[in-house]
């Protein structure tokens, strides 16, 4: 039997956390990075000028950090609203993670990550993510991840890191070998070889590779729980995701975003399909749960983009009720048997 999920958060709800997102962060992000811009770009050799500019800079990039810090917590209560609006067999999930807690979990994350100059982000993504899994609660039962941050990183690492490193590295060979470097020496660009036009194609197609081998494996990466005794994993190999990933991806470059809605809902459909819910009892018997998604082609693409263009119309406006509205209609087209 098909138990659908259901979303209850309406967009007036939504409302105020959203108003607080565009006029505590966004609007103020926006000044503060112009200021930073406009320093970055100031030209003296007035010393005294020049420290004053400096001075001015690092405190404008520290109200950047504090103005993050307000978007965690702003989106705080985004998350939390938007995790108690989900029922599955009329129970609400409850989240029962304290705002104070989380505010220092992002603080000591922030600081961290500074000092060791980025190196630490996967371990700040990983205690992110896990401070909503496991604060989440249905049936009076938690939801645990099995995540870790080094796992993340190895992700980071084998998948953007690397193979960017290698790609750098091909087309600086290749610049060298095709003569591409007189343009950065004397200014002159050389003719358009068949040469350079591989070069271009190389980057597209490793771009591509890379944004394919990135989201499956932190796809795999993000489920990873258990919860009631179950093991929740997504299970498709890297051959039979790939194409799918690199198809939807292709059409909504080609299609210059337009067809995102579409390739959101069939990556969604697949991912369920492909997540296994196994639990094992005392007389070793295997209990299966199957989760799935009711896709109607025409209709949700149709249902999505609406939806996105009243956000664009509205200039943003919009956004709360396009969240609920959206949130509601796909989830009502999942189900767990």
């Amino acid at each position: 039997m098909k138990n659908y999920l259901k979303f209850k958060l309406e967009g007036n709800q939504l409302l105020p956390v959203w108003l607080l997102l565009l006029f505590l962060y966004f609007i103020p992000n926006i000044v503060v990075q112009k200021h930073i811009n406009d320093l970055k770009n100031f030209k003296g050799d007035d010393l005294n000028v020049v420290l004053g500019n400096a001075g001015s800079l690092f405190a404008w990039y520290a109200m950047s950090l504090a103005l993050m810090v307000v978007s965690y917590a702003i989106m705080f209560y985004l998350y939390k609203m938007s995790i108690e609006g989900v029922e599955y067999k009329d129970r609400t999930t409850n989240f029962l993670g304290k705002i104070q807690d989380y505010l220092w979990l992002v603080v000591r994350n922030l600081i961290l990550t500074i000092i060791t100059f980025g190196i630490y982000i996967p371990w700040f993504m990983t205690d992110i993510y896990k401070f909503y899994v496991q604060n989440m609660e249905n049936d009076d039962q938690r939801v645990e991840f099995k995540g870790k941050g080094s796992d993340l990183m190895v992700v980071y690492l084998s998948t953007l890191v690397i193979p960017l490193i290698i790609v750098l590295s091909t087309l600086i060979i290749s610049a060298l070998i095709s003569g591409l470097m007189e343009y950065f020496v004397d200014k002159q660009m050389p003719e358009l070889s068949a040469f350079l036009v591989g070069m271009v194609i190389f980057v597209i197609i490793a771009f591509f590779l890379m944004i394919v081998s990135y989201t499956y494996y932190l796809y795999k990466w993000l489920i990873n729980f258990s919860y009631k005794g179950y093991s929740i994993s997504f299970n498709a190999s890297f051959w039979s995701a790939a194409p799918l990933f690199l198809t939807q991806l292709v059409l909504t470059f080609v299609t210059l975003g337009i067809y995102f809605p579409m390739a959101f809902l069939r990556i969604y459909k697949y991912m369920l399909e492909n997540v296994g819910a196994t639990k094992e009892n005392d007389a070793k018997e295997i209990a299966v749960k199957k989760i799935g998604f009711e896709l109607d082609a025409k209709s949700d693409f149709l249902f999505l983009t609406g939806q996105a263009l009243l956000c664009i119309i509205t200039l943003g406006i919009y956004f709360p009720w396009a969240y609920c509205k959206s949130g509601s209609y796909i989830l009502s087209k999942t189900y767990v048997e």
